[in-house]
């Protein structure tokens, strides 16, 4: 689901999206974390920019705010959707044992 939020944000010319270029899902060895359970490889596009991590505390308090303005409609179109059908799924089941 998210997958596919994504392909069409890069679609529709969002820049800040990275663009999904190729994945990969096998199933987990005896060797690692989940035997028998899914793995899956993303390879994305490296973004122009610098890293915010870098920048955002030095950056005056308006463009801060306008950073969490941005980031904020961001989630609530990306992944509050696959959070809340993910967590409303873990409720059912969790309600049935």
């Amino acid at each position: 689901m998210g997958g596919t939020r994504g392909a069409a944000i890069t679609k529709n010319g969002c820049a800040s999206t990275p663009e999904l270029l190729s994945f990969k899902q096998e199933e987990q060895g005896n060797d690692m974390w989940v035997p028998g359970g899914y793995i899956l490889y993303i390879l994305m596009s490296r973004l122009p920019g610098e890293r915010l991590r870098n920048l955002f505390w030095r950056l005056d308090r308006t463009e801060r705010d306008e950073i969490r303005k941005s980031f904020k409609s961001w989630w609530l179109y990306v992944y509050l959707p696959v959070f809340s059908v993910s967590y409303s799924f873990y409720n059912m089941l969790r309600a049935r044992i």
